[in-house]
C-alpha cells in the first residue's frame, strides 16, 4: 500500500473498517434506545397523550444525549461517567422494556449494548497503543 505525503497508508486497513462497523451499530443502538423509551411512554401512558409524551420523552434524551454523549458533545463527561449515564438509558429502558411484556426485545437490547461497549473499549485500547 503505498504512502500519502502526511505518511499514512492510502486506503482503508482493517481497523479503520472495524472502527466503522462498531460507529454504526452504536448509531443503530441509540436510535433502538430513542424508539425503546417511546414504546416504554406509550405503553405506560395509553392514547394520544401518550404519543405526546413518548415525543417529547424521545427529544429529551436525544438532548441529554447530544449534550453529553455524543462525539460532538458541550459538556464532557469522564470515561466512568459516560458509561453510567449509557447504563442508565440502556439498561433502564431494557428493563423497562420487559418488565412491560418485552422481555426478548428488552434483554436483547441491553446485551447487545454490553457486547457493544466492550467493542468499543477494545478498539479504544487498541488504538492507544
Amino acid at each position: 500500500m503505498s504512502a500519502r505525503p502526511d505518511g499514512k497508508p492510502d486506503g482503508l486497513d482493517a481497523r479503520t473498517v472495524l472502527r466503522g462497523v462498531v460507529l454504526t451499530v452504536r448509531f443503530v443502538l441509540e436510535l433502538a434506545m430513542l424508539a425503546g423509551v417511546a414504546t416504554v411512554v406509550t405503553r405506560l401512558l395509553p392514547g394520544a397523550w401518550g404519543w405526546v409524551a413518548a415525543a417529547v420523552s424521545v427529544v429529551a434524551v436525544a438532548t441529554l444525549w447530544g449534550l453529553l454523549l455524543s462525539p460532538k458533545a458541550k459538556v464532557v463527561l469522564p470515561a466512568w461517567g459516560r458509561l453510567a449515564l449509557e447504563a442508565v438509558l440502556f439498561v433502564g429502558t431494557g428493563i423497562a422494556l420487559a418488565v412491560l411484556g418485552m422481555p426478548v426485545v428488552g434483554l436483547t437490547g441491553v446485551g447487545v449494548w454490553a457486547l457493544h461497549r466492550v467493542a468499543l473499549a477494545l478498539l479504544e485500547q487498541r488504538r492507544d497503543h
